[in-house]
């Protein structure tokens, strides 16, 4: 799924958007390497839970479909309760994991994967 989803162009609508996960991007290869999920490293042999809207669930910007278990909550519900709980809140605090995920094209970083051209 990753494979997918972290190599979609910097810059598009489909970019994703990645928060505790490590990771590194292969652009040319369409590959990730994952170092770390939640501060806990990575096992490829567990099982990891993560949250995705519908949209992207169901493939929308060509993301793979993939089966889900609905909370029925829309994110606007989750974004409000979200604001309720925590009345005041600092932009400074979201800037955390700017260099969470390393993207490479041509053996070089970069600062996303560079569109296709399709």
């Amino acid at each position: 799924y990753l494979d997918v989803v972290a190599t979609k162009s910097a810059g598009s609508g489909a970019y994703a958007q990645l928060d505790n996960i490590t990771l590194d991007v292969d652009c040319d290869a369409g590959s990730v390497t994952i170092t770390d999920i939640n501060g806990k490293g990575f096992n490829l042999d567990a099982t990891y839970t993560f949250a995705v809207i519908s949209f992207s669930a169901a493939g929308g910007d060509d993301y793979p479909v993939i089966q889900v278990e609905s909370t029925q909550m829309t994110d606007a519900s989750v974004l409000r309760e979200f604001f309720v709980n925590n009345p005041q809140i600092s932009a400074d605090s979201y800037n955390k994991n700017l260099d969470n995920i390393k993207y490479f094209s041509n053996s070089q970083a970069v600062k996303g994967c560079p569109a296709t051209g399709s």
